[in-house]
C-alpha cells in the first residue's frame, strides 16, 4: 500500500510539473505570436490602401470623379489607414504588456453570482 501510495504521489506531482511547463511555452508562444502579428498589421493596412487607391483611380478614370476630388479621396483614404496601423499596433502593444505584467494569466472578471449570496428560509408548519 505504501508503495502505491508512493508512485502515485510520483505521478500527480510530474502531471502538474508537466501542467505549468505547459501553460509557459503557451504564455511565450502567445507574446510571439502578439510580435509577429505587430509586424504583419502595417502590410495589412498598406495593401489595403493600395486596393483602395486602385479603386479611386478607377472611378477618376471613368470620369465618376474629378482630379481633385480622387486627391481628397486618397489623402483620407491615407489617414484613415494611418489610424488605423497606430490604433491596431497600440491594441497588440497593450495586450503583450497586460501578458507580460501577469505572466501570461488572463485576468478575467468575476460575475457575482447574486444566488450563492440567498439566504433560504423554510419553515415546516406542524399541524396538530
Amino acid at each position: 500500500m505504501r508503495i502505491i501510495s508512493w508512485y502515485l504521489a510520483v505521478v500527480s506531482l510530474s502531471l502538474i510539473a508537466q501542467n505549468l511547463k505547459a501553460q509557459d511555452e503557451d504564455y511565450n508562444e502567445r507574446i510571439r505570436v502578439l510580435r509577429k502579428q505587430k509586424s504583419e498589421i502595417t502590410q495589412q493596412e498598406k495593401d489595403a490602401l493600395k486596393l483602395e487607391i486602385q479603386d479611386i483611380n478607377k472611378r477618376m478614370d471613368k470620369n465618376q470623379i474629378t482630379y481633385e476630388e480622387a486627391k481628397i479621396l486618397k489623402e483620407a483614404a491615407a489617414k484613415k489607414r494611418a489610424l488605423n496601423i497606430e490604433n491596431r499596433i497600440a491594441i497588440v502593444d497593450n495586450e503583450i504588456a497586460l501578458l507580460e505584467r501577469n505572466n501570461g494569466e488572463p485576468l478575467t472578471i468575476k460575475e457575482w453570482d447574486s444566488t450563492a449570496t440567498r439566504i433560504q428560509l423554510s419553515m415546516d408548519i406542524i399541524e396538530k
